[in-house]
């Protein structure tokens, strides 16, 4: 990553990212007869690319701050057990926030994220799944600070999520998920030192269905 600081009140950053990742499948078949060797098949699928980004942030005024970033993933190559078999294209991502100081005490968030996924539908449905669509993440939240002194010091922190996710499930049925979270956190050690911690819910659904229920807890030590 580059960033550059043009001015006070402005950051520019331009990105290089490295996309990796493997599946591998192990699938064993046991007998009761002892005489016979079980059967033991595995698979490896390996799938990798590269990105570029330009993002930056603008400080409005004191109040104010807002911040923006297009990505654009480049094609992913596949291989199956190290044999090359061909590619799929990967999205572009677009992303919009702003960041409003309320007064002393009291910080809001918005953030818009919009992800093309689209480009990989033909893709996905020619190799027998159900397809992929453009996803759209829309979440906001809330940071107060109980004590206006030392607003690391336990702050109540909000937020809420609303998003569509990108690979279906049946043909035309995009699944959704709806999330809330709550946290808080506390500086120690003459603020060099610190602890955050949250606590979010998920209901997700899978475009044909009900609602699905996770609860997922996050912590950070600094």
């Amino acid at each position: 990553g580059f960033a550059w600081k043009p001015r006070s009140t402005t950051n520019v950053g331009l990105g290089l990212h490295f996309i990796t990742g493997v599946a591998r499948e192990r699938l064993g078949r046991r007998f009761s007869d002892s005489t016979v060797l079980p059967v033991i098949q595995t698979a490896e699928l390996a799938s990798s690319g590269i990105g570029l980004s330009l993002g930056g942030s603008h400080r409005v005024n004191r109040f104010l701050g807002i911040a923006g970033m297009v990505r654009k993933d480049f094609r992913a190559s596949l291989e199956l057990d190290s044999i090359d078999v061909g590619s799929y294209p990967l999205p572009w991502h677009f992303a919009v926030g702003t960041r409003l100081q309320v007064n002393r005490q009291l910080e809001v968030g918005l953030q818009a994220l919009m992800r093309t996924w689209s480009v990989v539908d033909s893709f996905l449905v020619a190799n027998g799944a159900a397809g992929a669509r453009n996803t759209l993440d829309l979440s906001a939240g809330a940071e107060y600070a109980t004590t206006a002194s030392r607003p690391g010091m336990l702050p109540v922190r909000l937020g809420v999520r609303r998003a569509t996710l990108p690979f279906l499930t049946e043909p035309g049925q995009q699944p959704s998920e709806f999330a809330v979270s709550g946290g808080s956190g506390f500086r120690f050690a003459r603020d060099r030192g610190g602890i955050d911690f949250s606590v979010e819910r998920y209901w997700r659904r899978d475009g044909a269905g009900g609602y699905g229920i996770e609860l997922s807890w996050n912590h950070l030590l600094k």
